[in-house]
């Protein structure tokens, strides 16, 4: 205390102390009417808050569809839903579905050997599509979907399937 320039600032919070529990017992005084509306408003958002924190991401996790082809592929990517990995199907229509890409104006499904050939495409703007594969031969086959966007393509991962007699 025995600074000055110390003591002038020590005196300054002095002041902003003694002026802030003045104004506090007003306030209090003032708002006190408030009170049990100001809790209930402030529950309510605090509940709100928890059920947003709480079914948020499981809202988006149930409407992008639950499953790890969905942690491959990514929001910004075709994922495929259907048929699943190492899916053996009969030889005829077969039915495609994938998550939609953001930003896609058209798709393009794929079956390919195993070589890498396309056996089968069909281009749509839709999230689901029919190939007919009946006049393929039976065996292993990958597909995949193509999302045609304005800044290129993506992909979805590819998927096994397996064509039978």
């Amino acid at each position: 205390m025995s600074c000055p320039d110390c003591r002038r600032d020590f005196e300054l919070l002095r002041a902003i102390e003694a002026g802030r529990r003045a104004d506090a017992g007003v306030a209090v005084e003032t708002i006190r009417w408030r009170r049990p509306l100001g809790i209930a408003l402030a529950t309510a958002l605090a509940a709100a808050l928890a059920l947003v924190a709480v079914l948020g991401p499981w809202r988006d996790w149930r409407r992008e569809g639950a499953g790890p082809d969905l942690a491959r592929g990514g929001r910004a990517d075709a994922a495929a839903i259907a048929p699943g990995d190492d899916a053996s199907l009969p030889r005829g229509p077969l039915a495609f579905t994938w998550h939609p890409a953001t930003g896609a104006r058209r798709y393009t499904v794929e079956l390919l050997t195993t070589n890498g050939t396309v056996a089968a495409s069909l281009e749509t703007g839709d999230t689901t599509a029919t190939l007919d594969a009946g006049r393929l031969p039976p065996g292993d086959y990958r597909w995949w979907v193509r999302a045609s966007l304005d800044g290129g393509e993506r992909r979805s991962s590819p998927r096994r399937l397996r064509l039978g007699r």
